[in-house]
């Protein structure tokens, strides 16, 4: 079996060449039918635990987003609990989002430029997502999707090498395809949050991901915390 980095395929190349680069990489990996993550699905699961609002169905949140859906199986989820949720991918996932029958709901866009209204949404999920983007993007994502979001957020970072890395298959042999390409302590990763401009941050570490609920406002964070 032959082993690569993504990191090592991105090295030496300019910012608008690594995109690109990653555009590709994703659309071909998700045509493979081997590239299906579904680690939101668990976090949209644990959410509806988590919040008491969902538990009394008082459903605080009237429309939510999925940074970086996959497949789409979070957002489906999310739907049929019914909260009015969204989703978006850099990838080419429109078969996994036309099966679930959220096609509607799911667009293919960069991170750093989404299609979409300044506080469009008063929650935004992005689960292990952002080691998946290049590290001079990192603040713009994040400021990217404050701008579309009106009140909390919440993201789980991995901030390790993944232990279940893509499999495909090139000339008849498979390869392990690491695809973990910004991977930093919690630390860094909260400056990049004030960086960008949060207006809270709180955050704890399991299982080599770091979780953070953020606010854009003070007032919108007592609110969450209460």
């Amino acid at each position: 079996m032959l082993t690569l980095d993504l990191r090592d395929e991105l090295e030496g190349k300019t910012p608008e060449e690594t995109k690109k680069h990653l555009k590709l990489f994703y659309d071909s990996a998700y045509k493979s039918g081997t590239y299906k993550p579904i680690n939101s699905y668990g976090a949209w699961m644990r959410l509806f635990k988590y919040f008491s609002p969902f538990v009394n169905n008082k459903k605080p949140f009237k429309k939510c987003l999925e940074v970086g859906c996959g497949i789409g199986l979070g957002v489906s989820f999310a739907n049929m609990m019914g909260h009015d949720t969204w989703g978006m991918d850099l990838g080419n996932a429109s078969f996994y989002w036309k099966q679930l029958d959220i096609g509607d709901k799911c667009v293919i866009a960069d991170a750093s430029y989404m299609p979409f209204k300044d506080n469009e949404f008063d929650f935004i999920l992005c689960a292990d997502v952002m080691e998946h983007i290049q590290q001079e993007e990192i603040i713009n994502v994040f400021k990217e999707i404050r701008r579309v979001g009106s009140k909390f957020y919440f993201y789980i970072i991995h901030t390790s090498i993944e232990a279940q890395p893509l499999k495909l298959i090139r000339k008849n042999e498979e390869v392990k395809i690491y695809t973990h390409i910004t991977q930093r302590s919690p630390g860094w990763w909260a400056n990049k949050l004030t960086e960008s401009d949060y207006g809270n941050i709180d955050f704890t570490i399991a299982d080599n991901h770091v979780i953070f609920i953020c606010s854009k406002n003070k007032e919108d964070y007592k609110e969450w915390r209460n």
